[in-house]
């Protein structure tokens, strides 16, 4: 590695450090030179690129018109400078500009120089100048580097791309190869670009997509949007599957209503009465007729049901009543038996009687009919008797 380098030049040096790099600046001696023009002076030098002449350079001092570019030597002149100190600049390579020399003294009619300005650069500050560096901009390549097998990157500055690397092939042109030691991570399947280190997972297919070894490293267990059992009951069982795969309930727990749903979330529907519906019946009808007029009838009304009961609600009441009527006992009409047979003649002759009679069988009783004449008699053997 150079950190510095040793350039010989006549008479004084200045050496001025800049970023990125060392600027060296001689002034070579000899006899002052004396002008044509009255009053100014000129600069005279050369600009050296890591000890090579460097032509094309522009070399002026700021905030002034004096300017000059170099030639394929590296010689310039600014002519008709002011007497005066002066900082001299250059643009290098469309580089921005930078410090060559300082505190550069101009006296009247005379010719400061000819100067020797040096400058070799380190851009990419890896410690190795741009005369050594063969990329001067990517501090990874320098001659010490290892090399890397990157496909076509000479990496340790020796001339020879890749030198001691396998050869690697990039079939699906996916930047990964297919190849240890080749400057990338090993594409596990190098026929399919989408099959790569760090391409993303396809949780849809058993592919290890980003070579990692497992198919589905940062695949979700669950399809977010989709349905899901939150383990809980009623309307708070069915939920949605949240990005981080949770279980979000669709319904909050509320106050239970009867709707054959368990609102409350508590394991039980329509619980607490909250469906209970109470029988209603209307009034009573009007009783029907006795269904006896005597000896204790009976006689009835109904209502009908205008709200059944539901759930636990209460049960309907009888809806037909029935009571005695005309409880007072039934007549008794009197029964007789049938007449006897007719009795003898009371006389053969000259008109005598016959009787017959009946009995009663039931007596009358409440009213009933009276019972009739058990007795009855007529006439008989009404011829007149014989006359002796």
């Amino acid at each position: 590695m150079r950190l510095s380098t040793n350039r010989h030049f006549a008479s004084h040096v200045f050496l001025v450090f800049i970023a990125l790099g060392w600027v060296s600046i001689a002034l070579a001696g000899g006899d002052k030179k004396s002008l044509d023009a009255k009053n100014v002076g000129h600069i005279e030098g050369v600009l050296l690129k890591c000890g090579q002449p460097f032509g094309n350079a522009l070399v002026f001092a700021p905030g002034k018109s004096y300017l000059a570019k170099t030639n394929a030597s590296g010689e310039f002149i600014l002519s008709y400078v002011q007497p005066g100190s002066y900082t001299l600049k250059a643009e290098v390579d469309d580089a921005g500009p930078f410090t060559l020399a300082t505190d550069v003294a101009v006296i009247t009619d005379e010719v400061t120089g000819p100067l020797s300005l040096e400058f070799c650069r380190d851009q990419d500050i890896d410690g190795y100048y741009e005369d050594l560096d063969c990329d001067d901009t990517n501090p990874s390549i320098h001659p010490d580097a290892d090399e890397i097998c990157d496909m076509g990157v000479d990496n340790n500055c020796d001339g020879v791309i890749d030198d001691g690397c396998p050869e690697c092939t990039d079939t699906d042109f996916d930047g990964f190869y297919a190849q240890q030691d080749c400057g990338s991570a090993l594409d596990c399947n190098d026929s399919v670009s989408w099959i790569r280190p760090g391409a993303p997972e396809n949780c849809d297919q058993p592919v290890d997509a980003n070579c990692d070894g497992d198919p589905f490293d940062g695949c979700l267990s669950c399809s977010p949007g989709a349905s899901c059992d939150t383990g809980s009951t009623g309307i708070c069982a069915v939920g949605l599957y949240n990005v981080s795969c949770e279980c979000i309930s669709l319904d909050q727990a509320s106050d239970e209503v009867c709707d054959d749903l368990d609102n409350n979330c508590n394991g039980l529907v329509d619980e607490g009465g909250v469906c209970d519906v109470n029988c209603s019946v209307s009034e009573w009808s009007a009783f029907s007729a006795c269904s006896s007029s005597c000896g204790e009838g009976i006689k009835t009304r109904n209502r009908t049901v205008i709200i059944e009961p539901e759930y636990d609600g209460e049960a309907c009441p009888p809806l037909e009543e029935t009571v005695a009527c005309n409880v007072q006992p039934c007549p008794v009409d009197c029964v007789v038996s049938a007449f006897s047979d007719w009795s003898q003649c009371s006389a053969s002759c000259g008109g005598g009687t016959q009787t017959r009679s009946r009995s009663i069988v039931v007596d009358p009783l409440y009213g009933g009919t009276a019972c009739p004449v058990l007795t009855d008699s007529r006439e008989c053997n009404t011829q007149a008797c014989p006359v002796e």
